[in-house]
């Protein structure tokens, strides 16, 4: 197993059912290592980003903090009035919790940071040039000392809100943060924002890519829902020599990785490691895909 195959295993472990929403300790683990080294400047990927956000019941900020999630960061016309045009954010009381949306993406940190303050929130808020098909990826790490308990979403972690209805994105369409109201530990987020022309990317990521982007095996290339044995010749097809792993998945809720799958299961998502090793998301049913979804921007339709 090379480094990229740990890489994958101990994400999934890490965001296996009902972790909590802080860091496990392999999510520490891993986090630790990837902000510990130089940023690439090679586009990476986390397997977070890969699942649909429908299929956990698992707290989103066990997501958050231990890889990248997708996170559409719409202006606040979703959720009503917006704050003065003065403000970098969007930031309004919603029961116990504040609604937070960025309107500046170019900010000083030190504005988000003294806006968030005045809720009396201690969060560093960063937005970091990221590749195209990472921006509004985001990161989330604090220093909350249930991070390694087992405790779910309503006890208090820092979350996100989705857009109602479906967004035709894989990994989900949330359209800002939740924090409670009064949260109390020290927190910094970080968020992949459009690079300016020159820019050199920044955003941490991670080293696996889905199947289904530009320059891997399954580039505009249905294979959602086919079963196993289908997508094990269409990998040999395309090029794929080394042996695919599998994702388990059991009521809506990613399980464990195992060396093979039954012939007829079906494949709802795909992944490959820099090394060039395919991680297939597998289930005993198929995943109800909407009709007329795109399968990935710039592929011909149909």
């Amino acid at each position: 197993m090379n480094d990229a195959d740990r890489t994958v295993h101990r994400l999934v472990a890490a965001i296996a059912p009902d972790p909590g929403p802080g860091l496990t300790p392999l999510a520490r683990e891993l986090f630790e290592e990837i902000t510990a080294e130089p940023i690439p400047a090679r586009a990476r990927w986390s397997l977070a980003t890969l699942w649909p956000r429908r299929w956990f019941a698992v707290p989103v900020v066990a997501v958050l903090a231990v890889g990248t999630v997708v996170l559409g960061w719409v202006f606040p016309a979703v959720l009503g009035v917006g704050p003065t045009p003065a403000s970098a954010l969007d930031i309004r009381p919603a029961g116990n919790f504040y609604i937070v949306t960025v309107r500046d993406i170019f900010a000083d940190p030190d504005v988000y940071r003294s806006e968030l303050a005045s809720r009396g929130l201690d969060i560093t808020l960063i937005l970091l040039p990221a590749a195209p098909e990472d921006v509004d990826a985001v990161i989330v790490a604090n220093d909350d000392p249930r991070r390694k308990g087992k405790f779910s979403f309503s006890d208090g972690g820092i979350g996100t809100v989705e857009k109602p209805g479906f967004c035709g994105r894989w990994a989900g369409c949330p359209i800002g943060l939740k924090i409670p109201v009064g949260y109390p530990y020290k927190t910094r987020i970080l968020l992949g924002r459009e690079a300016r022309r020159g820019e050199r990317i920044q955003m941490v990521q991670s080293d696996v890519r889905p199947l289904e982007v530009a320059g891997e095996p399954f580039y505009c290339l249905d294979y959602y829902n086919k079963p196993v044995s289908e997508i094990r010749n269409m990998l040999l097809v395309q090029g794929v020599t080394i042996e695919p792993e599998f994702v388990y998945t059991f009521k809506e809720k990613a399980m464990d990785i195992r060396p093979s799958a039954p012939d007829d299961w079906y494949v709802h998502n795909g992944a490959i490691t820099r090394g060039g090793r395919p991680y297939l998301f597998v289930g005993a049913t198929p995943y109800a895909i909407p009709p007329g979804r795109r399968i990935i921007d710039g592929c011909p339709a149909g």
